[in-house]
């Protein structure tokens, strides 16, 4: 085990997301299992449980980013092993502690990616296709870096549904001008299924999001070709049955792109 001065994980459970920073006492103090998050029927406390390889006092401090201005709590070991343990209390529901340094990196990464082709990949889905389903967060936060850095799809899961879609390129009048802005896929591969809300698809309408194609209560994996000036992306059922194609052809030195039919 590498032993480190300061032991950091993001930790995610039910429907919260904390920075959680430990500190041990003693400069070589060493992690024998890092830490893990238990949710013991409060919906406003998560506990959180690690074990040291020796007698050692750690300051627990958590937030929603990198500061930890939420709280902190120094702790000693319990029992003959060495463990330790933390109830935080007074969380928020829903809420996602770290999205402001997660939308911090997102940008970063972006703006400083050289990349021909840019693919993004997050659980939760900007445009969510389940019923009672909304991640705003990313449609407020994320989809204007998406716009802003020219990015050419979007995978998402967390809903457990498909849907494929797009938003073009839209001109200062907020017409349609013909291109291509941004793909966005949320798809599913497990047995647990949520049913396709097409109302929940047309919502999105005012954010210029344009519904391609749909699935209700069926299981995919997908193929992504890039060949040159080409991505191909193909949807297959488990039973490996082509469902869903998207072909997008881009011009890179206008960075211009179009959603291609079969057929073009």
């Amino acid at each position: 085990m590498k032993k480190s001065k300061t032991l950091k994980r993001r930790l995610f459970a039910a429907l919260m997301l904390a920075v959680i920073h430990l500190a041990p006492q003693t400069a070589n103090a060493a992690a024998e299992k890092l830490p893990y998050l238990i949710y013991e029927g409060v919906n406003t406390d998560m506990t959180v449980l690690w074990q040291m390889t020796t007698a050692e006092s750690c300051t627990i401090k958590w937030g929603p980013d990198t500061n930890y201005t939420t709280g902190s709590f120094t702790t000693t070991e319990y029992g003959d092993d060495h463990q330790h343990k933390y109830s935080i209390p007074n969380l928020t529901p829903g809420t996602n502690y770290c999205l402001n340094e997660q939308t911090s990196y997102l940008e970063e990464q972006l703006r400083n990616c050289s990349a021909k082709w840019k693919i993004v990949t997050c659980h939760h889905s900007v445009f969510s296709p389940a019923r009672k389903r909304n991640f705003q967060f990313g449609r407020d936060e994320w989809k204007p870096l998406f716009d802003k850095y020219g990015v050419d799809l979007v995978l998402n899961g967390h809903d457990h549904t498909y849907a494929r879609g797009h938003v073009p390129v839209r001109s200062a009048a907020e017409s349609d001008v013909g291109n291509l802005g941004t793909v966005y896929v949320t798809s599913v591969s497990g047995p647990k299924q949520y049913r396709f809300s097409r109302e929940q698809m047309e919502s999105y309408a005012d954010e210029g999001y344009q519904l391609d194609q749909p699935a209700n209560l069926k299981q995919f994996f997908q193929v992504i070709n890039i060949e040159n000036d080409t991505l191909t992306y193909v949807a297959y059922t488990v039973l490996g049955d082509e469902y869903d194609r998207a072909v997008i052809s881009k011009d890179f030195g206008t960075g211009t792109k179009k959603l291609r039919k079969e057929s073009e």
